[in-house]
């Protein structure tokens, strides 16, 4: 048993060293694009949306904090205040970069950017610790298509995704260790994180049926953990009432990112296949043809998932689906990214040694367009 831990302890720890390497590069790109690609910042972008602090002109170290990383600064130093268009990031993430800041010589940056890419590092070796259990063999090359993966490259800014991947399979891997109250609490904080984080209550329901099923009793604690997310998201109108005056404030604020999401949506599968198929340009806000193929990707990895692993299956699917069937595909190459399943798919169905040059190739695929889009975000282009 020593030697296994030992072994296990010397993969994780590899990996780890690979995990901060591979990061170190891409923030030297993203630093280094003003000298890669000179001119090419975009002042009107950066002058037309939403900054903080809002006299601050850009220098060296905008490049780290683009677009949504902006509003998340905001909340982290002024809170929640009614009007302000930052309320409709939900708040955990803010207040994480508020309590890191405090530490001496850590300003709202660097907090930020020490949790996106600290949570990061520790999600992907939680997840590969899983894969180890859960399906041995796949875990190397699904850590490769889930870092290569376009959208990826927001684990490494101010962003929610890192936070968001590392609760979701500390759930996982906390159901997988029948370790309940973990469970329950990384639900409750995944439903503080982002409006999708209360969907992990499906997985959860699942779990509990599946030890229903073995003629196992619910114990209260596997019960409050169905409930976890719902209380999460309870929680969170609570605070925006308090802090607004308007439980609703953050969700209604929503709608001024043109995303056009809505309940009633969720119906009209005609609007969605018209939106599917709604396309103008490579890649954009709106209308992004990237955005579409990166929906098309997880869709087709989710039959094959339901047969490999039910419970990531029910991870995935509201996961994947919330968002076109509310009538919207903004930034879903940016979502997908945390939809980890897919890279197991991947992992599964390019293995073994005829099918080298293709996991290689779809890595490669995957990582050039990662790099396009780095190179989009640090300048102020979009991205997603």
């Amino acid at each position: 048993m020593t030697g296994i831990d030992s072994k296990r302890r010397g993969a994780l720890l590899r990996l780890a060293l690979a995990l901060v390497l591979f990061k170190i590069f891409v923030l030297l790109v993203a630093l280094s694009s003003p000298v890669l690609l000179p001119g090419f910042f975009s002042e009107n972008y950066y002058r037309g949306n939403f900054h903080w602090p809002p006299d601050e002109a850009p220098h060296a170290l905008t490049t780290l904090k683009t677009w949504d990383a902006q509003h998340y600064l905001y909340l982290a130093t002024e809170g929640y205040k009614p009007g302000r268009m930052p309320i409709a990031f939900f708040p955990l993430y803010p207040w994480l970069i508020r309590a890191l800041a405090t530490l001496p010589g850590v300003g709202s940056q660097a907090a930020a950017l020490l949790l996106a890419n600290g949570l990061s590092i520790a999600a992907v070796l939680l997840l590969f610790d899983l894969l180890r259990r859960r399906h041995p063999g796949t875990e190397e090359w699904t850590t490769v298509f889930l870092l290569a993966f376009p959208g990826a490259l927001f684990f490494h800014f101010p962003y929610t995704e890192s936070l968001f991947l590392f609760l979701a399979v500390a759930v996982l891997a906390a159901i997988e260790r029948d370790r309940w109250g973990v469970a329950a609490g990384a639900a409750f904080l995944l439903a503080l994180t982002r409006p999708n984080g209360v969907l992990i209550a499906g997985l959860l329901a699942y779990e509990l049926l599946v030890r229903v099923r073995r003629k196992q009793r619910p114990t209260p604690m596997m019960l409050l953990c169905v409930g976890a997310p719902v209380l999460g998201l309870g929680a969170y109108f609570l605070f925006m009432q308090a802090a607004t005056g308007d439980a609703m404030a953050g969700i209604e604020m929503q709608r001024a990112f043109h995303a056009g999401r809505s309940v009633t949506n969720l119906f009209d599968v005609g609007g969605m296949l018209r939106n599917l198929l709604d396309v103008e340009v490579i890649h954009g806000i709106q209308h992004s043809l990237l955005d579409r193929l990166a929906f098309l990707l997880v869709l087709a990895t989710l039959v094959p998932l339901w047969r490999i692993d039910k419970a990531f299956f029910w991870f995935a699917l509201p996961m994947a689906l919330l968002g076109p069937l509310s009538g919207s595909l903004v930034s879903y190459t940016r979502f997908a990214a945390v939809i980890f399943p897919t890279s197991l798919v991947l992992a599964r169905a390019l293995g073994g040694q005829d099918r080298v040059s293709y996991r290689y190739l779809t890595a490669a695929v995957f990582f050039v367009v990662q790099i396009i889009l780095l190179l989009r975000h640090a300048t102020n282009h979009w991205a997603g």
